[in-house]
């Protein structure tokens, strides 16, 4: 059966006059009305999933853009809420995220412990358990709103990211992460300059436990310094480390979708101030391509790849 093909629907930075209607946040607009999001929220629990920031990181989703969705939300007679991890959570304030500017409350997505969750059983590469955050249960609709940026492991961080890493615990999110170390990639036998390998990682993704070398694949960008100085074949970092990763951040996605029919399930992507790193390495990089526009469907996997 052939499946109808996916729509996304783009508005570029660029304008042509000085209305709001050909701006940004015009166009912003006019991607949540052809979303048709405003049709179905209508005695509904929205909850806008969406990136709040992190430490010194202010290169994330204008509050504005957050405030005139809730309001839109609002006037068409739905209930709305704000939700990230709860590392974001606790310093949104400082990037202007206050339930007064915005116009709905912010929850962390698994409570201010971090245990409100619900569980699904897995079985891949020492991930057993993921536990969803259990504020996801409580809305009727998703809205990922993902402002894109650069990401270590994942490429870039966009609407799945958003979604399969920050709908779960921390618990969660670091078992995601750990699958790359389920695949051995060195054998100590072999090794005869641990040392040189340590420290020639420009990254700090490398450290010597126990007289084993251990990668931290989240900060390891695939440079292979550590390869060059490897004289004994004893390290093998290969694609299937890092595929881990995204298999298992898929698995997690999937299990986030499932909380929501088909039809009550939005992802709009801001490709505003993208830097190089993710929100968690607390600083700055400089933007390493031109604002682009923000990007909408109700496909999450289409909306990514134009993205």
């Amino acid at each position: 059966m052939l499946r109808n093909k996916s729509v996304v629907f783009y508005g570029s930075t660029e304008s042509r006059t000085p209305s709001i209607k050909d701006s940004i946040i015009g166009k912003f607009d006019e991607i949540i009305e052809r979303l048709g999001i405003l049709n179905v929220v209508r005695n509904k629990v929205v909850m806008i999933k969406t990136d709040l920031g992190y430490s010194s990181f202010i290169s994330t989703i204008h509050p504005y853009i957050i405030g005139r969705i809730v309001k839109k939300i609002k006037d068409a007679d739905g209930k709305v809420f704000v939700s990230d991890t709860l590392e974001n959570y606790r310093e949104a304030v400082y990037r202007g995220y206050t339930p007064e500017v915005i116009g709905c409350q912010i929850y962390p997505i698994a409570g201010i412990r971090d245990g409100y969750f619900y569980e699904r059983y897995v079985d891949y590469k020492g991930l057993n358990i993921l536990q969803l955050g259990g504020f996801c249960r409580e809305a009727d609709i998703l809205l990922a709103i993902s402002h894109i940026e650069g990401h270590n492991t994942a490429g870039f961080a966009g609407s799945i990211e958003n979604i399969g890493l920050r709908c779960y615990t921390a618990r969660t999110r670091y078992m995601i992460y750990k699958t790359m170390e389920w695949d051995k990639y060195f054998v100590r036998e072999k090794c005869r300059n641990i040392k040189d390998m340590k420290n020639i990682c420009p990254y700090n993704a490398i450290n010597i436990v126990d007289d084993e070398l251990r990668i931290d694949f989240r900060f390891c960008n695939q440079c292979m310094r550590c390869k060059i100085v490897d004289k004994n074949d004893c390290l093998n970092i290969n694609r299937r480390n890092f595929e881990s990763f995204f298999e298992a951040m898929a698995m997690a996605a999937k299990y986030v979708l499932e909380q929501y029919d088909e039809p009550n399930r939005f992802f709009i992507n801001i490709a505003l101030n993208m830097t190089e790193d993710c929100r968690y390495w607390g600083s700055i990089t400089g933007n390493i391509l031109p604002d682009l526009g923000i990007l909408g469907s109700t496909d999450i996997l289409a909306l990514d790849k134009a993205t």
